[in-house]
């Protein structure tokens, strides 16, 4: 048996003891014959860090490794059903083959083998024995205890209760149902572990926490509870792994978790029709006792086919060897008030989302994402950047060195408008010097570069990291302009990024691919044929703006885009100000300046005010604890008591109180807070809805990003649109993160994009009599019309995402050398000149033409794509054939 150029077959008899087995944790040692120091240990790497694999073993033995070991390779099982170690050495043997199998696959058997063409394996199974710490905590179980009592008074509990009215006693108590309840547990168990590898990809986090709500004030749930919470870190897979392999060793989860499931529609996860196997299997002939506590020993035999020879890898899980010519894809998300960075290789797509952890801090500060947040020094000398960054600088400004060094923050938001824009736009540290903002941008990308290189190279010890094979994905607000994704390519570039490896990502195009792919919410499928035509309202908001895309699935189980890109700077940062806003309506502006002059008290202040509004909800109150410089200034400048000042507030004396050392807001001003900044988003969205043709076509809104996990946010927007379906992934804010790792993997998951600009070049025509009298030119030797408009695309025009619009152009005198092409843009459809009111000079895009052969005769065809992210250009020569040298010029 085995995979075609490579066989697993028993070379020495099977031996295997199955009399008196019961539900023990086993050991699986697995040791090459003739040369135990082999490399066979790199299995170890592999078992211990590819939670597929962890996956594929559950499935296949109905046991989870609790862990892998060298020392040959010993892996630590423990059963999840009372005969899975029966199952797992009956068979004749061939689970543990198949298992073994895999595992070689999965390592890599070719390079394990090197030159030899055969091994020899001796494979052992032996009961584990328990831990000290697990004999006192086996002992201490109330059931166990309870099991051994009766078990030990068995004959006395016969004599005394009358079995046959004990179990009719118990039965009309509903104690016992007529079927036994063990059997019932077992059987729910069995149904889970052959649907295994399906719970993994569908169960969601919600599911997780119904199965255990009522479990948590009876046992303590905690610490369990974290290794399969979203901010674990773990991956997603891994996560739901954990979950359940913990639900397996209590009954009563197992249970509580069919219910669940069931009452979430879930009901084909515990389908059984064509998968049960046989419960009634004989039992293995027991062909040599062997000795005590080993319960299987078999030596196999390896053999590698011809050289040459092609192989079906069983399960395709790489071996951590060299990279080889393997793609890596890393995603950068730059946002306004949080950045972080993940990836994941081609051959195993599972995504890793970096961890970050303040110097100052403890586990408890661990976080997926880090503050947008760059210190400098003097020079411009890069310091620090994220939670580092901060914390520096609050040191610094608390013994009053601030001035040594330079910070940045929030300066994302410069690039959302165009007048702004350009290679002269600077931005302003915290004492407000200003400083180059390409230069802010870059170093910022060029640290988280550096840092995801040193993560990779730490995650794949063994590979052979090559720059060039990995693909980097920069995110991007949809509404940003041409000219701020130009801007950040720039920054991208001088950040050592290369520009040929590198692709701008649209915020929540990712947000899309993330919730469609990978997210599995209660969407009429997973990119599945019934979820064609199926049109989704995605709205991703962030700390800084708000973006909005529809979409539809295609037959394709692609991406079309309804509607351009849109949104506004309407992102969670406007909570922050609407509250500062409160507070300088009360304490004054003189008060409150000051109070930003306060480095560290500001960024303590705003801190406190991020972390707060995230776990609101809409019936809670809001407190600050109030910074005793606060309360200083208010004496020191309105010659009041800061309390004083509060109560005699015109408008917010009932909606704000002083307790306790903090100032509290009222849940009524929380609201109107938030609804300020809230009804702006649902108002966008309303005009978006407006503008389709068939509006009621969509159904489903998806919210995204660090502000859709405020329980505000969603139950304003669930109100406003009450006949559609608003839905919040578990992780929202990783959303477009992880969704950029997979839209790098997925190449052309986009389809079609909306044109948001009708794009034109300037050029002349031949003149007509409605043409105005200063347009017309003479030019040559003839009468021209000048300045006309001549339309590439229209905005609202469904643009496919590889389509070129071409044009040619001859050359206008027999020596010219290079040919210069103006491209304007309106948000009119029909723009007749290009000095007409909306138009506006978009790029000047310079074709070289060295080559004067051929006069005026010489022809130039220029192909420009609107379809994709950014609009790329290209020029040919319409004589040759040949790919000429063009370069386009933004006009900022």
């Amino acid at each position: 048996m085995g995979s075609r150029g490579r066989e697993f077959k028993p070379r020495s008899g099977q031996k295997w003891r199955s009399r008196g087995i019961r539900n023990m944790d086993i050991k699986m040692i697995i040791e090459e014959k003739d040369n135990p120091d082999s490399n066979i240990k790199g299995i170890v790497q592999v078992i211990n860090s590819d939670p597929s694999l962890k996956i594929v073993v559950v499935e296949d033995t109905h046991m989870v490794v609790k862990e892998a070991t060298t020392g040959s390779i010993i892996i630590h099982l423990c059963p999840l059903t009372d005969n899975a170690v029966h199952r797992f050495l009956g068979k004749d043997g061939s689970i543990i083959q198949n298992m073994i199998e895999k595992l070689f696959t999965s390592a890599g058997l070719d390079k394990l083998l090197k030159k030899r063409r055969e091994l020899e394996i001796v494979v052992k199974v032996i009961e584990k024995d328990p831990s000290p710490d697990e004999k006192v905590s086996r002992s201490q179980e109330p059931d166990d205890m309870t099991r051994r009592k009766i078990q030990k008074n068995e004959t006395f509990l016969v004599d005394e209760l009358e079995p046959s009215q004990l179990m009719t006693y118990l039965l009309q108590k509903k104690c016992l149902t007529p079927e036994n309840k063990s059997e019932i547990e077992q059987k729910i168990k069995e149904a889970l572990l052959l649907n295994f590898k399906d719970i993994v990809d569908e169960i969601e986090v919600n599911v997780m926490n119904e199965t255990l709500q009522k479990f948590k004030t009876i046992h303590d749930l905690q610490e369990d509870m974290k290794t399969f919470l979203p901010d674990s870190g773990k991956s997603r897979s891994e996560r739901a792994h954990n979950f359940l392999t913990f639900v397996f060793k209590h009954d009563e989860y197992v249970i509580e978790l069919e219910n669940v499931l069931r009452k979430n529609n879930m009901d084909h996860l515990l389908e059984v029709k064509g998968k049960m196997e046989d419960s009634k299997e004989k039992n293995p002939q027991e062909a040599k006792l062997l000795k005590e506590g080993v319960l299987f020993d078999c030596t196999f035999k390896v053999v590698l086919g011809k050289e040459g020879e092609k192989r079906k890898r069983l399960y395709d899980i790489p071996f951590q060897g060299p990279l080889e010519d393997e793609k890596i894809v890393v995603a950068i998300d730059f946002g306004t008030t949080y950045s972080g960075f993940a990836y994941s290789r081609t051959k195993t797509p599972e995504v890793i989302v970096q961890k970050w952890i303040p110097e100052a801090g403890d586990k408890e500060g661990v976080s997926l994402k880090a503050p947008t947040s760059l210190l400098l020094d003097n020079k411009n000398s890069f310091v620090a950047f994220g939670f580092n960054a901060e914390q520096l600088y609050k040191e610094y400004a608390e013994d009053e060195k601030h001035e040594s060094i330079r910070f940045f923050r929030n300066f994302k938001m410069k690039l959302l408008k165009k007048e702004t824009l350009g290679s002269s736009m600077e931005i302003k540290d915290h004492m407000g010097k200003p400083l180059a903002a390409l230069e802010v941008f870059s170093k910022s990308l060029e640290y988280m570069k550096e840092m995801v290189l040193e993560k990779i190279q730490e995650k794949y010890e063994d590979l052979v990291i090559k720059e060039e094979r990995i693909h980097w994905i920069v995110t991007v607000p949809a509404i940003w302009d041409e000219f701020a994704k130009q801007f950040m390519r720039e920054a991208a570039e001088k950040a050592s990024i290369p520009s040929k490896q590198l692709h701008l990502a649209l915020e929540p195009e990712c947000a899309a691919v993330y919730v469609l792919s990978g997210a599995k919410l209660k969407l009429s499928g997973d990119l599945s044929e019934n979820t064609v035509g199926e049109q989704i309202f995605v709205a991703d908001l962030g700390g800084g703006t708000a973006d909005f895309s529809v979409v539809e699935i295609t037959e394709k189980h692609t991406l079309k885009h309804l509607h351009y890109a849109s949104g506004g700077d309407w992102g969670g940062k406007n909570v922050n100000k609407e509250i500062f806003d409160i507070f300088e309506s009360i304490f004054g502006a003189e008060v409150m300046k000051k109070f930003n002059d306060m480095k560290a008290e500001i960024l303590q202040m705003e801190n406190d005010i991020e972390l707060k509004k995230r776990d609101i909800k809409t019936e809670d109150k809001l407190s600050f604890s109030l910074l005793a410089s606060l309360s200083s200034l208010c004496r020191d400048v309105n010659k009041k008591n800061f309390k004083e000042m509060i109560e005699k507030s015109p408008e917010y004396k009932n909606d704000i109180v002083y307790r306790g050392g903090k100032i509290i807001f009222d849940a009524s001003l929380v609201n109107h807070i938030f609804e300020t900044v809230v009804s702006k988003i649902a108002g966008h969205m309303k005009s978006v809805l407006a503008q389709q043709p068939k509006a009621n076509d969509i159904k489903t809104i998806i919210l995204v990003g660090g502000f859709a996990k405020s329980d505000f946010v969603y139950k304003y927007i669930k109100k406003e649109f009450s006949d559609k379906e608003v839905i919040v992934p578990t992780d929202p804010d990783l959303a477009v993160l992880k969704g950029a790792v997979k839209f790098g993997h997925l190449d052309g998951i986009i389809e079609m994009r909306v044109c948001n600009y009708t794009y034109g070049i300037e050029t002349n025509r031949y003149p007509l009599a409605t043409d105005p009298k200063d347009k017309i030119k003479y030019i040559g030797d003839k009468y021209q019309c000048t300045q006309v408009f001549e339309k590439m695309v229209t905005i609202w025009d469904k643009v496919m995402v590889n389509n070129k619009v071409e044009r040619k152009f001859n050359a206008s005198t027999a020596d010219m050398t290079k040919m210069k092409i103006n491209i304007y843009r309106s948000k009119e459809k029909n723009p007749l000149f290009v000095t007409d009111e909306g138009c506006e000079p978009f790029a000047t895009m310079i074709v070289q033409m060295p080559d004067t052969k051929g006069g005026i005769k010489r022809a130039v065809t220029i192909s420009i794509e609107f379809g994709k992210t950014e609009i790329f250009f290209s020029g040919k020569d319409e004589n040759t054939g040949a790919e000429m040298q063009a370069s386009m010029e933004m006009i900022w």
